[in-house]
């Protein structure tokens, strides 16, 4: 099941936050149990500017679902910027079992970051 088959949303006529209700439950019937946290005051945005959001969620829910071995997932909306509205997918993964190092690192994929140094590194 792709969370991408299709669904469209008048975004004139369903708010975003009931819109990604629905994508959450989709993801959960999926296997992935997923939540949706909401931020200060939902209000209405453009119709393109919903949907891209939307679509970012979609998009980052199906990613969560195929490859992040995760056994949960959140998507937090966050409006409580005066002139932004944020979206994040958050997503907690299983466990590995401990490797040799070698292993271990052959085998790792996703992000790292780190704080910059005093030195500037």
């Amino acid at each position: 099941m792709s969370l991408t088959d299709g669904r469209h949303f008048d975004f004139a006529a369903v708010p975003l936050p009931d819109a990604l209700r629905e994508l959450v439950a989709l993801t959960s019937a999926a296997g992935v149990p997923t939540s949706l946290d909401v931020t200060g005051q939902a209000r209405p945005l453009e119709p393109a500017a919903e949907e891209s959001l939307y679509r970012a969620a979609q998009e980052g829910l199906t990613n969560v679902r195929k490859h992040a071995c995760a056994t949960r997932a959140a998507l937090v909306l966050d409006y409580t910027g005066e002139a932004e509205v944020r979206l994040e997918v958050r997503e907690r993964r299983r466990r590995a079992r401990r490797r040799p190092a070698r292993g271990r690192v052959s085998g790792w994929w996703g992000y790292a970051s780190a704080p910059r140094s005093p030195e500037g590194g």
